[in-house]
C-alpha cells in the first residue's frame, strides 16, 4: 500500500477546518468564509470593548385621536407617548396603521427611562368608522359628512312692513352651525291660512321659494325674506335640519 503524505495539521488550531454551523452557511470549512446570503455576522465591538449589558424596551401608551369625530376632508391628529423602560438607550420605529394598512412611521431615540410624545397628522378622506394602530395599540375615530348636532335655530320673528289691503311681512330667523366643519343648511318656509269661519281649521301649506345657506363652522347666519299676506290669521313654518319652528300670526293687526 502506498500512502500519500498530506499537509501537517495542528489539531490545536484546527478550528478553521471545522464545518460552518448550518445557521451561518453551508457545511464547508470555516476558513473559506462562505456564508448564507441572508446571514449577518455580529460585528465585534470597537476597540475590543464589551457590549453594554441590559435591554432596550419601548412601551406605547395614551394613544389618542383628536377629534373623535371629524368632517370629511378635515385632519385628525393621532398622538401617543413612548417610553423606554429598558436599561440602555436606543432608537425605535413606530408604525401607524389605519384600518390595517401601514400609513406612516416615526423614529424616536430614547435614553433609559425617557418618554417622548409622537404625533401623526391624518387627512379624513373616507367617510365612516376607522381604526388606527401604533405598535399594536388601537384607537378609533369617525369621519362624517356633518358633525353631530350640526345646526340649531332660534325664534322665528315676524314684522309687518306695509299697510294696504295686501300685507307685506318680513320674517327672520337666526340659524347656527355648532359642528366642526363648514356646511350648507337646506330649509323650507311655508304658510297656511286659518279659516275665518272655522277657527283652528287651516288650508294646505303653501311653500315659498328659498335658497340654501352656507354656514361656517361654529358660525351663525340671519335668514330673512318677505311674504305677502291677506288680512287673515296664519301659521308660518320654518323646517330644516336645525328643527321645525311654527308660529301663529294675525295679519289683521298692526
Amino acid at each position: 500500500m502506498v500512502s500519500i503524505p498530506g499537509p501537517d495539521i495542528d489539531l490545536k488550531n484546527a478550528e478553521g477546518y471545522y464545518p460552518r454551523p448550518p445557521q451561518e452557511g453551508p457545511p464547508l470549512p470555516r476558513m473559506l468564509n462562505i456564508f448564507w446570503p441572508w446571514y449577518k455576522a455580529e460585528e465585534p465591538p470597537p476597540n475590543g470593548e464589551e457590549p453594554p449589558e441590559g435591554d432596550f424596551k419601548v412601551v406605547v401608551t395614551d394613544l389618542k385621536v383628536d377629534p373623535a369625530t371629524v368632517p370629511l376632508g378635515d385632519t385628525v391628529v393621532i398622538t401617543c407617548t413612548v417610553t423606554n423602560t429598558g436599561t440602555v438607550n436606543g432608537s425605535s420605529i413606530l408604525y401607524l396603521k389605519v384600518d390595517g394598512v401601514p400609513t406612516a412611521t416615526r423614529e424616536v431615540f430614547l435614553e433609559p427611562g425617557e418618554s417622548a410624545g409622537v404625533s401623526y397628522d391624518l387627512l379624513a378622506e373616507v367617510e365612516g368608522s376607522h381604526v388606527v394602530a401604533v405598535n399594536g395599540h388601537t384607537a378609533s375615530f369617525v369621519v362624517s359628512a356633518y358633525a353631530p348636532d350640526f345646526y340649531y335655530a332660534t325664534g322665528l320673528e315676524i314684522e309687518r312692513t306695509n299697510y294696504p289691503t295686501i300685507y307685506d311681512i318680513e320674517w327672520s330667523i337666526r340659524v347656527g352651525n355648532q359642528g366642526q366643519g363648514d356646511g350648507v343648511l337646506h330649509y323650507t318656509f311655508a304658510h297656511r291660512m286659518e279659516s275665518p269661519y272655522e277657527p283652528g281649521e287651516f288650508a294646505a301649506w303653501r311653500t315659498s321659494p328659498v335658497m340654501p345657506v352656507d354656514i361656517l363652522a361654529s358660525g351663525t347666519k340671519l335668514i330673512m325674506s318677505t311674504l305677502k299676506l291677506s288680512p287673515y290669521c296664519y301659521e308660518l313654518k320654518f323646517d330644516s335640519e336645525a328643527g321645525i319652528i311654527v308660529v301663529y300670526y294675525d295679519a289683521r293687526r298692526a
